[in-house]
């Protein structure tokens, strides 16, 4: 599943760029932004796909190659744990979760993109999976402090869909972790 979503993320990215969006920096003379990116009035106005699209877009090289290289790190590992199921389930409600935090608290007119808000998600289900599990959380805790850091110190970034993606990734994981075991025949 996470090479699966890094294809479709690359995919994407690239027509983009070739609809125009640009390589380095996104210029927004793409149609693939008009329609699919996050933006809080279109979603009020009935387009509620651009939750879902939005995490599939990137504004960027640097965009892409920082969110891919996240998920190429974690992805494997949770879901090693998870399985593949319940890890799309995360990453897609993650997503999901951090577009609906910006559309409800954000600037009503602002385009946001990008799978950081999956991210978030997926480093929070690490920890309160890691937790449940009583392991060292040191590093995961580390790398989600420096990524607030960063979200909150450089201009332009969508500080809500990353926000959105944490919480939603801690409840999703907690609520697998903390599920009664037992037959999970629907789950399968």
């Amino acid at each position: 599943v996470t090479r699966v979503l890094i294809g479709i993320n690359v995919v994407m990215f690239v027509i983009t760029v070739a609809s125009g969006g640009g390589l380095v920096r996104a210029n927004g003379g793409s149609d693939v932004y008009r329609h699919l990116a996050l933006i809080p009035a279109a979603v009020a106005g009935g387009e509620w796909w651009r939750l879902f699209s939005s995490a599939f877009l990137h504004f960027g090289i640097t965009h892409i190659v920082f969110n891919m290289l996240a998920l190429w790190f974690t992805g494997p590992a949770l879901e090693a744990v998870l399985g593949k199921l319940r890890f799309l389930v995360l990453y897609v409600l993650a997503g999901v979760g951090g577009g609906l935090l910006s559309v409800a608290i954000g600037p009503l007119n602002e385009t946001a993109a990008g799978a950081s808000g999956a991210i978030f998600g997926l480093f929070a289900a690490f920890y309160v999976i890691a937790r449940h599990r009583n392991v060292n959380t040191q590093q995961i805790m580390f790398t989600i402090v420096m990524n607030l850091v960063l979200t909150f110190s450089i201009s332009n970034i969508d500080w809500r869909g990353h926000v959105g993606g944490l919480i939603v990734g801690a409840a999703v994981a907690a609520a697998i972790s903390c599920a009664p075991r037992g037959p999970r025949n629907a789950l399968a």
